[in-house]
Parts: structure tokens; C-alpha cells; sequence
């Protein structure tokens, strides 16, 4: 969904910072307190702003550890997107961008993929693959396939028949 069609769910808040409003681990706990909502999601982690003068990895690892900190008596989940390094050839938690904190400080970690299939494979594009990779109640290394399908997601994918992937193709090229 676009981001003006996902700010009409009535149950959804989505909030951003103000121009000159700095989004800081400070500034975003602050805005947690205030909303007080019952999901947090922060995208993305390198868009949190750093000291200047400080190293990214002193960076990363100052802002793990206050999010860990923050985090931890509260009842309610917070979730922090970070990116892997498209350059790293190291695997699983070790790839993560920035700072070897990150891992150790995050309470579960899970690596999400997709990948676009260029000989428009439907089934290859619904594919999400959810890896859990470190959980510290729980273990991990569990790995799930799910589907994304009509903005959702599902545990199952759901062939078209002939009969509907005939008509899919008329409806594209009226």
C-alpha cells in the first residue's frame, strides 16, 4: 500500500521527524512514550543520526546498546530494520552492517529475503523467506517460506488456475 492509503488504517500510526527534528535513539524514545503504541517499528537503523567525529562502528555500537538498554523494561516490542553489508561475504548475523554489537545486543534477530524473478515466475516473486537467527528465549536458526499475496502474507501459495491466469493476462492488456 502506498504510505497516504496505510495512514487511513485506523489502528496504524505512522510518524516520521520533523525537519530540524534530529531522529535520535533520545527522539524516537521520546516519541514511544508519548504514542505509546503497541508495536514499535524504526526504519531503518543507519538512519538514526551519529556523533560526527566518531567511527560508524563506535556509532552503531553507542546506539545498540542504548536501544538494547531502552528496550528491556519495556512490555511492548520494539523493531529495528538494519540492512546487511551487499559487500560482506560473511553469512547470517556476522554480514550485518556496522558494528558486531548489533548481534549481541538485539534480543531476536531475523533475516528477511526476497528476490525478483526475471522470468516472471509468480510464485518465485510471492516467495518471502523469514530466517530466525538468533532468539534468546528460544534459540534459532529456523527458516519459513511464506507468500505475499494481496498485501499480506501467507503460509501457503495458491496456484491460478488456467482459467484465471487467462483472464489476469486479458484484464493487462485492455
Amino acid at each position: 500500500k502506498m504510505a497516504d492509503e496505510l495512514s487511513q488504517e485506523k489502528d496504524l500510526i505512522l510518524q516520521g521527524f520533523s525537519e530540524g527534528i534530529l531522529p535520535t535513539v533520545e527522539s524516537i524514545f521520546a516519541l514511544i512514550e508519548e504514542l505509546n503504541p503497541d508495536l514499535t517499528i524504526v526504519d531503518n537503523f543507519d538512519l538514526i543520526a551519529k556523533d560526527k567525529g566518531v567511527s560508524e562502528y563506535e556509532e552503531q555500537t553507542r546506539i545498540s546498546t542504548e536501544f538494547m538498554n531502552k528496550c528491556h523494561d519495556r512490555e511492548r516490542p520494539v523493531i529495528v530494520i538494519h540492512h546487511k553489508n551487499p559487500k560482506s561475504k560473511i553469512q547470517g548475523l556476522g554480514g550485518l552492517r556496522g558494528s558486531g554489537k548489533i548481534p549481541d545486543n538485539c534480543n531476536i534477530a531475523l533475516a528477511c529475503s526476497r528476490e525478483w524473478s526475471e522470468m516472471n515466475d509468480p510464485k518465485k516473486n510471492a516467495e518471502f523467506i523469514v530466517m530466525h537467527e538468533k532468539d534468546r528465549d528460544f534459540g534459532g536458526l529456523n527458516i519459513a517460506t511464506i507468500y505475499f499475496k494481496h498485501g499480506t502474507f501467507v503460509d501457503e501459495y495458491e496456484e491460478k488456475t488456467a482459467l484465471e491466469r487467462a483472464a489476469q493476462v486479458e484484464f493487462w492488456n485492455k
